[in-house]
């Protein structure tokens, strides 16, 4: 049996990588064959004809190749419709099976082709509950996976603990352009900071020299702001080490029903390090973090300012201890080591 993997984009793109190539490899150890298959449907939608014909016939070439007992999986192929066409076709004509998986709520901005996704699969994977609600509707077998990382990377890191405060590091990281919205939450919250003479960087790893993005905070902090780009987002010693300089990872979401569900994959960057964190207080943020224990939730610019002044105001062992529980927390339920024999186990089960 060989488990077929079709992505959304490459290794460059996080969710992909987390929830393809990493899972393959994960699998691999686990004495399954695994095949991560090129090109991407991103980069078939962004290829134009006559080209885009030869990538659509390699699909074609790939899928004569599937044996009966293989398993093919998707994740979050929604992105070229010729695939998707290719797929309905493979799968009402061979039958072969089949395993479709997506983390955001792409059913908002994509509702039909993730409805026809979810109906002709044996079998669905999700990142958060209110995904597993939806697709829940078109398919019976839905499971809820968050999004993991490579524990065993990470676990080779951990904060330094003698060093913090001296400013506080407040840290982001994700992709700028995308989230700005959800960045400039923190405006208020920056601004009362200053009010009260508390000395801060707010250092963003990912902006992708966006010029909004650069303008909006050079105007709030001047020169305690810093940019981080041009990172090889394939290696995760790179994004780890530059994590591991945050004191305190904030991770601002509008409450909009794409994220309601979110617990985000920021907030385990930086707990898996042992970094106190705080999160938007999400249905999904709420499920990961008990409040004051392995980090903090903050639902409005009061809370956000209560949760970083109590951070900063902690003796050095409560600080670490709250760091270190998040750590656990990410052990336990969102590492790859925990996941992926559950992503085995649906697998065999088909």
């Amino acid at each position: 049996m060989t488990i077929h993997f079709f992505t959304k984009g490459d290794e460059t793109a996080g969710s992909s990588r987390l929830r393809a190539f990493y899972v393959a490899k994960y699998l691999a150890r686990m004495g399954l064959h695994t095949i991560v298959h090129t090109p991407s449907t991103i980069a078939v939608s962004v290829t134009r004809w006559p080209r885009k014909f030869f990538l659509l016939r390699e699909y074609v070439r790939i899928l004569r190749t599937i044996k009966s007992d293989d398993v093919i999986f998707l994740q979050r192929t929604i992105y070229n419709k010729y695939f998707l066409i290719l797929i309905i076709l493979y799968r009402l004509f061979f039958g072969r099976k089949l395993i479709f998986d997506f983390d955001d709520a792409i059913y908002i901005h994509s509702p039909l082709r993730t409805k026809i996704l979810c109906r002709i699969s044996d079998a669905v994977i999700v990142a958060f509950y209110t995904s597993q609600e939806w697709a829940r509707r078109y398919n019976k077998n839905v499971y809820m996976i968050p999004t993991s990382i490579p524990f065993e990377t990470y676990s080779r890191w951990e904060k330094d603990y003698t060093t913090i405060g001296n400013p506080w590091i407040l840290g982001w990281i994700g992709n700028g352009v995308d989230q700005f919205v959800n960045l400039k939450l923190l405006e208020p919250v920056f601004k009362e900071l200053q009010k009260r003479n508390i000395k801060f960087v707010f250092r963003i790893i990912g902006a992708l020299e966006y010029k909004p993005l650069y303008q909006f905070f050079t105007d709030l902090l001047g020169d305690s702001v810093e940019f981080i780009d041009r990172l090889d987002w394939t290696k995760p010693e790179v994004i780890i080490k530059e994590v591991q300089s945050f004191d305190i990872s904030v991770v601002p979401l509008v409450m909009d029903e794409w994220n309601r569900g979110k617990y985000s994959l920021k907030a385990i960057e930086s707990m898996s390090l042992g970094i106190p964190t705080i999160i938007t207080a999400t249905e999904g943020a709420k499920r990961m973090i008990q409040n004051g224990r392995n980090g903090f939730l903050a639902a409005t610019p009061g809370e956000w300012i209560f949760a970083l002044t109590r951070v900063m105001a902690m003796d050095r062992e409560l600080y670490k201890s709250i760091g270190l529980a998040g750590r656990e927390t990410v052990k336990k339920e969102y590492s790859l080591e925990a996941n992926v024999p559950k992503i085995r186990d649906i697998i065999m089960s088909l």
